[in-house]
């Protein structure tokens, strides 16, 4: 089960229109089990997977009082889109033909380059994990909500370094 769509991620980052849903798809799906499953750990994502009607205050945007501050919490699935976008942003104008993968070419434009992908790829994720670490913070506040989060986690939470880019 996908936890956003390709509407999702049109409705927050911009995105070509006319990408088939098979083809966002497979970021979508790459990047809950690549990026997402070891963040939550694997008890508490398929706990969600199973039935995500019952984490509608984790997956969407939500606000809370912490410390008499209202903090937002940017929800799950923003930072599902922005790591699935990531992936789109470095693999998505690839098409596999019978001669192998191949990249099209306009008269009207130039391809972007690997390394200008890249960058925009590290800067997405860099922004998913950003948002992870304010939906993070939500999870270890209310740890009465989420019984799943943290109990039994087997797999190491990924730890994200920031480098600056430079050229």
């Amino acid at each position: 089960m996908r936890l956003i769509t390709k509407n999702d991620i049109l409705n927050q980052r911009q995105i070509s229109k006319s990408v088939k849903e098979i083809t966002i798809n497979q970021f979508i799906d790459d990047a809950q089990v690549t990026d997402l499953l070891p963040l939550l750990g694997e008890a508490f994502y398929f706990t969600i997977l199973a039935d995500p009607t019952n984490f509608t205050d984790l997956l969407n945007e939500k606000q809370y009082v912490y410390d008499d501050v209202t903090i937002t919490s940017p929800g799950l699935k923003k930072v599902l889109i922005d790591f699935a976008t990531a992936r789109y942003i470095l693999h998505g104008s690839q098409t596999d033909t019978p001669f192998g993968m191949v990249e099209k070419q306009y008269q009207d434009g130039t391809q972007v380059s690997r390394t200008d992908k890249k960058e925009r790829y590290k800067a997405r994720q860099q922004t998913a994990m950003t948002l992870w670490y304010q939906v993070e913070k939500y999870l270890n506040r209310h740890t009465e909500l989420y019984p799943k989060w943290n109990s039994g986690c087997t797999t190491k939470r990924r730890k994200f370094r920031i480098n600056k880019i430079s050229r």
